[in-house]
């Protein structure tokens, strides 16, 4: 989990493909690396972890569960 371990994987990337969100592998092999989080981002998505719990909870069964950080309001891609 990134709160224990305090860094954060890079997984997946983001692409849109005729217009729709396709989750792919990072272009090359440094885009998918750790990093160390300071305390400020740490904070910080503990907080935004917060809000996005909240979202889901009023979006009930509309939220769409894609796994990422920041998503809209009913968990899919935001827009480009």
């Amino acid at each position: 989990m990134i709160m224990e371990k305090r860094t954060l994987t890079v997984r997946h990337q983001l692409q849109y493909a005729g217009g729709k969100p396709v989750l792919t592998e990072p272009k090359t092999p440094r885009a998918g690396r750790t990093v160390h989080l300071p305390d400020v981002a740490l904070t910080a998505l503990k907080k935004h972890r917060i809000r996005q719990l909240e979202e889901r909870l009023r979006a009930g069964d509309a939220w769409q569960d894609w796994g990422l950080v920041f998503a809209s309001e009913v968990g899919t891609p935001c827009l480009p």
